[in-house]
């Protein structure tokens, strides 16, 4: 811990901590202190709560609306270090707009866990890896760090093919071609299950999301919790798609990476000839 560091933390079912009880304007005025609390609706505004909105019950909201109170809930607290797990996952296009203006104009630090790179992409200004037991930084954004692992590793493959040519120096060009196609076919054939993987888990996602989306609209009603067993139910399968679609996205994730180190492989034979 630096000195003098005051965290505020938002987790991935922060949302779900509100008390269902208060209002939007009653959840964000208990945190709240100063003059801040003379333009709570002011602030509330910004995301996406207006007029009659702020007197709704946090047990009525959407998934997204709750998301979007539960992180200006966080905004109000003192802080100078956010730290933040998959903030946009229950956002959609609009909200997702409203916490990157309000992150611009965040005076402090923050450190977010996402898998959503075009949100990060205008926020982040640097990126931390974390691989075979070691950590590196690397400065830039996403999209930068993702194009400095690729030419990481060109230049490992280049070293590579300087090793691997020193060694077959006393070969003959008709065995070279052969040992080639061989291997470009190899990594075909590796190819499409990969792809084949990530077109499922996508499909998989897809169903996963418009279900959970499903379940959000119905919560929007103030009927349905009426019958407490039903919301008991509904509740317990809302918590248990969460939980799937964080797995999909990390299995899509280790996939896709499979993926692209293949089909760089790939490149990098075809580029040989």
């Amino acid at each position: 811990m630096g000195h003098n560091v005051t965290i505020a933390y938002f987790a991935q079912h922060q949302a779900e901590e509100l008390n269902p009880r208060n209002d939007v304007l009653a959840t964000v005025d208990e945190v709240a202190t100063g003059d801040i609390r003379k333009r709570l609706r002011t602030l509330l505004g910004c995301f996406l709560f207006s007029g009659d909105d702020v007197f709704k019950k946090v047990s009525v909201l959407s998934g997204g609306e709750k998301s979007r109170l539960a992180l200006a809930k966080m905004l109000l607290q003192p802080s100078n270090l956010l730290v933040m797990d998959e903030p946009t996952n229950h956002l959609d296009v609009r909200s997702k707009g409203v916490l990157q203006d309000a992150l611009a104009e965040y005076e402090g630090s923050f450190v977010i866990v996402s898998h959503d790179r075009d949100f990060l992409d205008p926020l982040v200004t640097k990126v931390v890896e974390f691989r075979l037991g070691s950590i590196k930084t690397y400065l830039g954004n996403v999209s930068e760090f993702i194009d400095a692992k690729k030419r990481e590793k060109e230049t490992s493959d280049a070293v590579a093919a300087i090793s691997e040519n020193s060694g077959r120096s006393q070969m003959t060009e008709k065995e070279r071609k052969r040992l080639e196609a061989e291997e470009r076919q190899r990594l075909y054939k590796k190819t499409r299950p990969l792809q084949e993987a990530v077109n499922t888990i996508e499909r998989e996602l897809e169903a996963l999301e418009k279900e959970k989306t499903s379940i959000e609209r119905t919560m929007t009603d103030p009927e349905f919790y009426k019958d407490g067993e039903k919301v008991k139910l509904v509740s317990a399968r809302y918590k248990e798609l969460k939980d799937l679609v964080t797995d999909a996205y990390f299995r899509w994730n280790e996939r896709t990476k499979e993926l692209d180190v293949v089909r760089a492989s790939m490149e990098t034979k075809e580029r040989k000839q």
